[in-house]
């Protein structure tokens, strides 16, 4: 019997249940949680260095954030935690795995904070309505 064939239950035993809704609840929460910590990250930098171009507010900050060394530091770090995410994980608690993943995505936000300069507000939304609205009909169909 080959590894594919009828018979083949996957990595689960005939006699457990596999609950794909709470499975799909779980996997989409935690990329709500992920995407929320990142956004928020991003929108509120973003917001600051704004803020930084009409005022003297946030210059300090700013300037420390968007030094070019800082934001190749955060990129270095953000591919050593994508990397190194996956070995770790096999082997850490489910805490060590939350808090990679939490720390990996407010790194991006930090690494995308820049286009809420570039680009105006509708630009973004429609970007992100686009993407979102991609992502449900993939999920549904996926489903």
């Amino acid at each position: 019997m080959g590894l594919y064939s009828p018979g083949y239950q996957g990595a689960y035993a005939p006699s457990q249940q596999i609950n794909m809704a709470e499975i799909m609840r779980r996997v989409y929460w935690w990329l709500f949680l992920g995407l929320a910590v990142g956004f928020g990250i991003a929108y509120t930098l973003g917001l600051m260095l704004t803020a930084s171009k009409t005022t003297d507010t946030f210059n300090g900050v700013i300037s420390a954030i968007f030094n070019p060394i800082t934001m190749i530091v955060l990129f270095v770090a953000y591919l050593g935690v994508a990397f190194g995410f996956y070995p770790i994980v096999q082997r850490a608690s489910f805490a060590v795995g939350a808090t990679l993943y939490l720390i990996f995505t407010a790194i991006f936000g930090l690494l995308i904070s820049t286009i809420f300069v570039t680009y105006t507000g509708p630009q973004i939304w429609s970007a992100f309505a686009a993407t979102a609205g991609m992502f449900g009909v993939m999920s549904l169909i996926g489903f």
